[in-house]
């Protein structure tokens, strides 16, 4: 009976032993918990962060995108009435030309016509 007592001692100091471990497991883990849980939230709020950035961004991007085709709808416009007027002015000189070939034949006749007479 002193032996089944003696190991039944044994047996409680083995299991108050291995709860006084678990329990110190469980606050381990516990503490371990409590810095990841913090560390979760910082990291949604930065994802939050982040998400409000990108949003600001693709904002920029669309405004930006907008100016960019404004300005080349300007430019192309731009360029359009400037080959306007050059082709007006290509035409007045060609014109002009063909009034000064017009008037160098005249005169040419009229040269002719008055030595001739």
């Amino acid at each position: 009976m002193a032996q089944s007592a003696s190991h039944l001692r044994d047996a409680l100091k083995r299991s108050e032993a291995e709860c006084r471990e678990q329990r110190a497991r469980a606050g381990r883990c516990a503490r371990e918990l409590a810095g990841l849980s913090g560390r979760c939230q910082e990291l949604q709020a930065r994802l939050w962060e982040r998400g409000q950035e990108a949003e600001g961004l693709r904002a920029a991007l669309g405004a930006a995108l907008r100016a960019r085709d404004q300005l080349e709808a300007r430019w192309v416009q731009e360029k359009q009435l400037e080959a306007q007027r050059v082709n007006e002015a290509n035409a007045r000189e060609e014109r002009y030309r063909n009034q000064v070939s017009r008037l160098h034949q005249k005169l040419e006749r009229l040269r002719l016509g008055g030595t001739a007479g």
